[in-house]
C-alpha cells in the first residue's frame, strides 16, 4: 500500500514539474516578445 501511495506521489510530482517548467518558457517567450515590441517603439522615436 505505501509503495504505491509513493508512486502515485512522485507522478505528481511531475507533472507539477512539467507544468511548472511549461509556465516558465511561457513566460519567457512572453517576456522577450515584449522586449522585441519596446525596442521596436524605441528605433519608431528615433
Amino acid at each position: 500500500m505505501t509503495q504505491n501511495n509513493q508512486n502515485s506521489k512522485s507522478n505528481n510530482n511531475k507533472d507539477k514539474t512539467e507544468h511548472l517548467s511549461e509556465a516558465l518558457r511561457d513566460n519567457l517567450k512572453r517576456r522577450k516578445a515584449q522586449v522585441r515590441k519596446a525596442t521596436k517603439n524605441e528605433s519608431k522615436e528615433d
